[in-house]
């Protein structure tokens, strides 16, 4: 049997610059926000998902961390 999955649609304005990530608890439950804007902010996109990833696991990282970046040029 298959539950039902609620989907949240929206819209945001971007501009040339802006990241977005998208990422499971595994991360968001471990790394405080603040932390998470400071990689962000400081490293490429090339390495910013492995930085992520081992602040989680280095926090102990309970579960699955996913990270999903998309920055705009």
């Amino acid at each position: 049997m298959r539950s039902a999955v609620e989907v949240d649609v929206g819209r945001v304005g971007a501009l040339a610059g802006d990241r977005f990530l998208l990422c499971s608890d595994g991360l968001s439950g471990v790394v405080e926000a603040p932390r998470i804007e400071e990689v962000l902010a400081g490293e490429a996109i090339e390495t910013s998902a492995r930085a992520l990833v081992a602040a989680a696991n280095d926090r102990g990282g309970p579960d699955n961390v996913t990270v999903a970046l998309a920055w705009l040029s």
